[in-house]
């Protein structure tokens, strides 16, 4: 089954657009989804609070602002692999001989604080799946 083409995705650059623009699209039918530079994220931060919508980002970092989950690669695990490939190479194989690689272990870390604050109830089969639950 083909995935379906995103729809509404809004490219911010300037986070003092970003409330309106959620207040906006909130008003409209279907939801939408917001790709935002890096400059922008604290304004996503706020507006997403204002208008108590949860959100989850991809990073742990992400909840000390208010998110409500991350759900991440393993850094450590994949900066170990890096190791080995590098190894690889320095022992004469050419990078292009290197098969590629995908993380295949991911971290959830879920915030039942933010959880609260937006007035969700997390399931418990999410809860278990966590890596990390942050009462």
């Amino acid at each position: 089954m083909a995935a379906a083409p995103l729809k509404n995705i809004l490219i911010v650059e300037d986070e003092r657009d970003v409330i309106d623009l959620l207040t906006l699209n909130l008003r409209r039918a279907g939801g939408f989804n917001i790709l935002t530079a890096s400059d922008g994220v604290d304004g996503l931060q706020k507006a997403r609070e204002q208008q108590r919508m949860p959100s989850v980002w991809g990073g742990r970092d992400w909840l000390t602002g208010g998110a409500l989950a991350s759900y991440q690669s393993d850094f450590p695990a994949i900066f170990r692999r890096a190791a080995t490939l590098v190894d690889y190479v320095l022992k004469g194989q050419k990078p292009a001989e290197i098969p590629f690689e995908q993380a295949t272990k991911l971290e959830l870390v879920v915030d039942k604080r933010a959880a609260r604050a937006l007035g969700i109830t997390v399931p418990q089969t999410l809860l278990l799946a966590a890596n990390e639950v942050i009462e």
